[in-house]
Parts: C-alpha cells; structure tokens; sequence
C-alpha cells in the first residue's frame, strides 16, 4: 500500500492506493493521526484502494470518530465498486460519510482557499 498525502483548499487529502489489511493499515493509522491538527478537514481519496479489510475499516471509524471529537470534516471518496461493497455489506456506508468524487467531498466537506 503506498499513501499520498496531498492539501487542496483546506483539506489534507489521503490518497490510498493498493491494498489497505491488516498488515498495511497501521501506516495509514499513523499518519491520519499524526496529520490530523494539521488541516480542517480530512478526505481519504479511495480512487487506487483495490481491497479493504477489516483492519482497514477499524481505521477509518477511528479517524472518523476523532474528526467528530474535533469538530473537524472527515469523509471518503471515489470508492471502487470492491470495496464500495466492502462498506456496504458492513453497514459502514451510514456511518462514513462517502463521495462519488474528491471534487464533490471537497465541495461538500472544506471552505474554499
């Protein structure tokens, strides 16, 4: 799994490409949480994820639940039909806020530059 962070208006967007299990999701954990004072809102751009695991949406409720704490923005994008379904099969479509595109969570989620 390799992770691209990039910042677009207010935002600190996480692009994960690969495969996001058990052996790879302590990475991700590490830098959504050492990056998360660092913008208003976070966005996990899934457009390259070709697999999650549960390990993976462990990761994704915690930093959605320290978003929440923080008052900050946290929603995901551009998920691939595999793991969309992943999210759906899991109930995690209702508790994860989730985007068709990085331009419509940037829209919905941040303040303009």
């Amino acid at each position: 799994m390799d992770i691209f962070c990039e910042k677009q208006s207010d935002a600190l967007i996480f692009v994960v490409r690969g495969r996001l299990d058990g052996s790879t999701a302590p990475a991700l954990q590490e830098q959504l949480i050492s990056q998360l004072d660092t913008a208003s809102t976070i966005i996990i751009d899934c457009s390259a994820l070709d697999y999650m695991a549960s390990a993976g949406l462990r990761v994704l409720l915690l930093a959605t639940k320290q978003c929440k704490k923080a008052g900050r923005p946290f929603g995901i994008c551009s998920l691939k039909d595999e793991v969309l379904e992943v999210f759906k099969l899991s109930g995690f479509i209702a508790i994860i806020e989730t985007f068709n595109s990085r331009e419509q969570a940037l829209a919905k989620l941040a303040s303009p530059a």
